[in-house]
């Protein structure tokens, strides 16, 4: 076998790897159902892309080709990439974090993996072969998801709603979404197989299944809306322009497009029906409504203010992996029963606001505008082809519209754009102007130079992340075991490492230190140990990047976890003006005051958290106990003051102690006799 022979069948080897990336979950690893995938599949394109740059210099047909959609793409990461430079948190923008994977060097593999492919994949029976593959693998998942159902696999997101090797129900769900669009498209390709079709059918019942019993509402309106896009395309076409000799095929899509109407205005008219309510499936559904979006409405609104700041976030952006400083910085107080962190603004045309402004949300629009163009103007496909690939996309238009993307759905996509990239691209000049270098020239020197750099590269982007991330993972079971010096060993070398999972280690790092200073066990050596190293990261991370909320009040509670009240304060103080609006701040805010003898600027802190959101539980008790103190430290002073024992009553009233509130009416009476027909209105009420 000769060099070019062997560098193609290793690319395409490598290639073909992609589409079982979505069955790994590496229990080895902290976030078992992301990082795996994620190291994998950056490894693979790693080490095909520097096979493939090796191949292109010895073989020009495989150098870059030219299409508006390969512009697309290459801007695209561009924009991102330089939205990233003038991040908030521009290490963070790159590397991102071991919950997402994402950030910018994602994109630079997924760019990476979209040339390969594009130049490798040249026939379309190559391109079939791979999602043939692709959909095999969707039909192992559907079996996993099954045995889920079944209750034979536990549902690792807990609850009913399937999830399989995604841990995630809504990416299992934009998983399927594509799936099933790919086996129609397949199965229309192999129509004159009987086996085939027959095969292609069982399999599209099986994801259709699984995605329902995902429970995800945004990919299910999005299959239900691509699909009837596709027949509403082709039915509307093939009457006025393609005229297909095929008359059955037409009103078979005019049938089923009526039918699909008919279910849905029939489902949405019954939807308070018993047999809807009853079915935890059908009622989510059912159960769609303002209020049920006013969160997502919130988050939406929070975006488009961190998205309209300032000339440079309109432009650019924030950074990828920013969108914590947007919700931090306008956060609204009504949020007060959500997740308290959102990282994302759960729709994907406003992360790229965020994250690249108006020019990354373009850059990505681009992509979605150039595939429909191309759909519809590359005449290999016959019309069932381009309304299916055109429902595909609306299809998953719409699911991202409600969610985000991770990199399974990444792969999917750039996967699509790579083909419809390979059927449309012309030669580049450019590229085709280089001369080519000599077999022997390449394997005696480039080859071997370019696995070096491989070996490099791996080891930094990948095995240092991965080997860092499998030692916190270590430390929280050798917490468990109450192994204080091993846990040590653990973290200090995570913290030598200077990866992404610095952050993760030391949030890990600090809630482990709490329980070892609270042990017995330990030795004060020890203790002070793991206090210093604790103290030194996070010192260092607000050095690097302190206008980081999380951070400031992490480190801040942490601090006054060990009565360093005064030490705290400045920490807590300043996520508190980074974050004005925030319940949670404020509460830890007042604590911090109360602690330090404050009782005039904790009441202010519990008062400002009530008036916030009244309606909050928890900041309506902060806020009666401390003006119960306050009212009380007043008394001490003057036990006379009138006011001062209406208010204590209003307290004792509201926290239900109606006996004390009681006491304080019959005082305020004693005190003031004037006040004996309103007090008895009010012992009235109390006592009914």
């Amino acid at each position: 076998m000769n060099l070019k022979t062997f560098l193609r069948y290793s690319i395409i080897t490598g290639l073909f790897l992609i589409p079982f990336v979505p069955l790994i979950v590496s229990s080895s690893m902290f976030f078992p159902f992301i990082t795996g995938k994620n190291f994998t599949f950056r490894i693979i394109v790693e080490v095909v892309f520097a096979l493939w740059l090796t191949l292109a210099l010895v073989d020009k047909r495989y150098r870059p080709k030219s299409s508006w959609i390969a512009i697309a793409v290459t801007v695209f990461v561009v924009i991102v990439g330089i939205a990233d430079i003038f991040s908030a948190n521009p290490y963070k923008s790159f590397w991102s974090n071991y919950e997402r994977m994402e950030g910018w060097i994602t994109l630079i593999h997924l760019l990476a993996y979209f040339f390969v492919m594009s130049t490798v994949f040249t026939t379309e029976k190559i391109w079939n072969y791979f999602f043939n593959t692709s959909l095999a693998v969707s039909g192992i998942i559907c079996f996993y998801s099954f045995f889920q159902l079944a209750g034979k696999i536990v549902i690792n997101q807990g609850g009913d709603r399937l999830d399989a090797t995604f841990g995630n129900s809504a990416y299992l769900a934009g998983y399927m979404l594509i799936s099933i669009f790919l086996t129609l498209i397949m199965a229309w390709r192999y129509r004159k197989n009987n086996w085939a079709v027959a095969t292609y059918g069982v399999l599209m019942v099986c994801e259709l299944v699984v995605i329902y019993y995902t429970v995800t509402r945004g990919a299910i309106l999005g299959l239900i809306g691509g699909i009837a896009i596709t027949l509403a395309i082709f039915i509307f076409l093939d009457i006025f322009h393609f005229k297909l000799a095929n008359k059955k095929l037409r009103y078979f899509a005019i049938t089923f497009l009526f039918l699909i109407i008919v279910v849905v205005g029939g489902f949405w008219a019954l939807r308070h029906k018993p047999y809807i309510i009853n079915n935890p499936v059908l009622l989510r559904f059912s159960s769609i409504s303002k209020s049920d979006a006013a969160p997502r409405m919130m988050i939406w609104g929070m975006a488009w203010s961190g998205f309209k700041e300032s000339p440079k976030t309109i432009l650019i952006g924030w950074g990828q992996e920013s969108f914590n400083f947007v919700f931090n910085k306008y956060y609204v107080p009504k949020m007060w029963s959500q997740e308290q962190w959102f990282d994302r603004a759960h729709n994907v045309f406003f992360d790229w606001l965020i994250s690249a402004g108006i020019l990354g949300l373009l850059g990505y629009l681009s992509l979605f505008f150039l595939a429909f163009w191309h759909i519809w103007r590359y005449q290999k496909f016959d019309l069932i082809e381009k309304s299916l690939f055109t429902g595909l996309l609306v299809g998953y238009f719409f699911h991202n519209f409600f969610v985000f993307d991770n990199t399974i759905s990444y792969i999917l996509f750039f996967s699509l754009l790579a083909y419809f990239h390979t059927n449309s691209s012309k030669p580049n000049v450019f590229f085709e102007k280089m001369k080519e270098f000599s077999v022997s020239t390449t394997s005696q020197f480039i080859l071997p130079l370019v696995i070096i750099l491989t070996v490099i590269l791996i080891y930094f982007i990948d095995w240092r992340p991965i080997s860092a991330n499998r030692l916190i993972l270590q430390g929280l079971r050798d917490k468990q075991a109450g192994k204080a010096d091993d846990i040590l060993n653990d973290y200090n070398k995570i913290f030598s490492y200077n990866t992404m999972a610095t952050p993760e280690a030391l949030e890990q790092f600090s809630s482990v230190t709490l329980s070892v200073i609270g042990s017995d066990a330990v030795s004060n050596e020890v203790k002070q140990s793991f206090f210093n190293i604790a103290k030194t990261q996070f010192e260092k991370s607000i050095s690097d990047y302190g206008n980081d909320v999380r951070k400031l009040l992490f480190y801040g509670t942490f601090l006054k976890s060990f009565g360093f009240y005064k030490e705290s304060l400045p920490y807590i103080e300043k996520a508190h003006n980074l974050s004005p609006l925030k319940q949670t701040i404020l509460f830890e805010l007042g604590e911090n005051y109360y602690q330090l003898g404050d009782l005039k600027n904790a009441f202010e802190s519990f008062k400002t958290a009530y008036e916030l959101a009244p309606e909050y539980p928890s900041a309506r008790e902060y806020f009666l106990n401390v003006s119960g103190l306050v009212f009380t430290d007043i008394l001490k002073k003057d036990p006379n003051n009138v006011n001062a024992h209406i208010s204590l009553a209003n307290v004792y009233a509201g926290l239900g102690d109606r006996n004390k509130a009681l006491e304080e009416i019959n005082i305020v009476i004693r005190l003031d006799p004037s006040y004996k027909a309103k007090g008895q209105e009010l012992i009235n009420l109390l006592t009914k």
